[in-house]
């Protein structure tokens, strides 16, 4: 479970890392958790999306573009 891991980090090094352990992640065949209030980094960082409303999933799916 990665929550907000990497909000407090500058932006250009919020973006190495983020592309850096995506690439760990997929390398090792690690399945992550990754909790995030921004829309963007979700989309970004992930295979496989869900929106959560109230405990419940609200939606799932793939990010646009993938």
């Amino acid at each position: 479970m990665l929550d907000e891991l990497l909000s407090a980090l500058h932006a250009s090094l919020r973006e190495t890392l983020r592309d850096e352990l995506a690439v760990l992640l997929r390398g090792l065949d690690i399945i992550a958790i990754f909790v995030a209030h921004d829309q963007d980094k979700a989309m970004a960082f992930t295979d496989d999306v869900a929106a959560m409303s109230h405990g419940r999933v609200a939606q799932s799916g793939t990010p646009k573009g993938r």
